[in-house]
């Protein structure tokens, strides 16, 4: 009989070390458990740019053009870059043409950067949402500058990352 108590105060014992409840003053039996939760907030972004063609106007050899502002608007909640390039300029006449460098940009300010070829150009980053104009010139080279229409395109592109 001993033995059999024994055992019996063993286990119940080993039942108090690992059991959550517990026996109240009252006679009631009380316990609690712990649940973590986890969440995970994916990043986003977005650019919304303003893609109202260009029109510099009609300008003579050598000539500046007005600025003019289109506007880049981020939202993102996780770091992202908007890059900027364009394209050489081409005239009606394929043959006749100028370089990218002749436009020139600026982030909120004057244009001042020579716009360039490299798909990887950062104009800005940023981890929160950030409106933003992109004012816009183009020289024309001087003379001898073959007269015609000439068009060119500007890409204004981003990437973030969902992790």
């Amino acid at each position: 009989m001993k033995k059999m108590f024994a055992a019996i105060v063993t286990a119940i014992y080993g039942l108090m070390l690992t059991a959550a409840p517990i026996l109240a003053a009252d006679g009631q039996i009380t316990g609690s458990s712990n649940v973590d939760a986890s969440v995970k907030v994916l990043g986003m972004c977005s650019l919304n740019v303003n893609t109202v063609d260009i029109d510099f106007g009609d300008l003579l050899e050598g000539a500046t053009s007005s600025s003019v502002a289109r506007s880049a608007d981020l939202t993102t909640n996780t770091p992202t870059t908007v890059t900027i390039f364009g394209t050489n300029w081409i005239g009606l006449t394929p043959s006749n043409n100028f370089g990218v460098g002749q436009t020139e940009y600026g982030l909120d300010v004057a244009p001042h950067i020579d716009l360039d070829l490299n798909p990887g150009t950062t104009l800005f980053s940023s981890q929160v949402d950030a409106p933003h104009n992109v004012n816009f010139q183009v020289t024309i080279p001087p003379h001898p500058q073959p007269a015609d229409t000439y068009s060119q395109t500007v890409t204004i592109g981003f990437s973030c990352d969902q992790d």
